[in-house]
């Protein structure tokens, strides 16, 4: 996940891409796809999308900690999440198990973050990149630097179920994969990853 390309401040009417996303399109022969695109791009979310949020229990978060992207799932019972056309507002007595502390860390600086919904049963899902605050100890708002629609294509139909009893996984740090790691991998037809 990219981290937004604009602030909430900046005028969305432009080309919606920076330099560095213009640089790769040209690299792999995507400028017209994504000219195509960008009309999609908005300073808000689209007014369909507000009900569909209301009902999401995944929210995949990019932060930025102690110099590292982190990709961060938050999960809520549904209607944990609501919107306006300018933010979403995340209940933390809501969330299934507790909020990762890189994301509340995040929250507290009032980070620039990007974000992901996804209903892995539908394959729908929606971009939201803007500046995620904490702003009582029951709730973060996430405000709409950029909202688009993404393509569902590479989502695998699935059904997923929440448990607070689920295991926890320790932080392993390290240059190479684990052989457990791969495994995991190997098994796996998607994954989040923060640059």
């Amino acid at each position: 996940m990219a981290v937004p390309a604009s602030t909430p401040e900046t005028d969305m009417s432009n080309d919606p891409f920076h330099e560095g996303e213009r640089r790769v399109q040209q690299r792999v022969g995507e400028v017209q796809e994504a000219d195509r695109n960008s009309p999609t791009i908005a300073a808000h979310i689209p007014a369909g999308a507000i009900p569909f949020l209301r009902q999401q229990s995944l929210l995949i978060l990019a932060v930025l900690n102690e110099g590292a992207m982190w990709s961060l799932p938050v999960v809520g019972k549904a209607g944990w999440m609501s919107a306006t056309r300018e933010s979403i507002h995340l209940n933390l007595e809501q969330t299934i198990r507790p909020v990762d502390k890189r994301i509340l860390n995040a929250a507290e600086d009032g980070q620039l973050v990007g974000g992901v919904v996804l209903d892995f049963a539908t394959r729908r899902r929606l971009r939201v990149n803007g500046r995620l605050e904490r702003v009582s100890d029951t709730l973060m708002v996430l405000t709409v630097a950029e909202a688009y629609p993404n393509c569902p294509k590479y989502i695998t139909q699935r059904a997923l179920v929440w448990s607070k009893d689920a295991p926890t996984h320790s932080l392993v740090q390290g240059e190479l994969l684990t052989q457990e790691q791969r495994d995991a991998l190997g098994m796996t037809d998607i994954s989040f990853i923060a640059t």
